[in-house]
């Protein structure tokens, strides 16, 4: 049995689609396009938030172009995203999580205690790149990478 906990976020609303699928961006119950009926779809596992849908979709995306790819998630954070392990045409390794762009972005709408501790580009690329064998605890590209 999965059980999904979402804590209160603006940055969330819930929306309904063919098939019967919900994609949870809140549970604020004073938001007209879902709420509470947005939680029940996500305890049933009819629902995913919506950075779910994108790294997901990322993923399988990732997976039909053979590229190198994790899927990755944080309770902590109450995020998802996508890391792609790439070769440049120098043959460097590149370790590159995508959310929302290239890289860790520093627009998630985290409570003010999480938000402090990724408060640098640095922390970010550190959480996001965690618990992946072999890759780096840190940002290991720069623009000049992408030849």
């Amino acid at each position: 049995m999965k059980i999904w906990a979402i804590g209160k976020s603006g940055y969330f609303a819930c929306s309904f689609s063919r098939p019967a699928y919900g994609m949870l961006y809140s549970a604020a119950a004073a938001n007209t396009a879902g709420g509470s009926a947005g939680m029940k779809l996500l305890y049933q596992n009819k629902a995913a938030g919506v950075c779910s849908d994108y790294a997901q979709m990322e993923s399988l995306l990732f997976k039909v172009l053979n590229i190198t790819h994790y899927y990755r998630s944080n309770f902590w954070m109450n995020h998802s995203w996508t890391v792609v392990k790439v070769k440049n045409s120098n043959g460097k390794t590149l370790w590159i999580p995508f959310d929302y762009g290239i890289g860790p972005s520093a627009l998630l709408d985290v409570p003010e205690d999480v938000q402090e501790v990724l408060s640098t580009e640095a922390e970010r690329y550190k959480i996001f790149l965690e618990g992946i064998k072999g890759a780096p605890t840190k940002k290991n590209f720069t623009t000049r990478d992408f030849n």
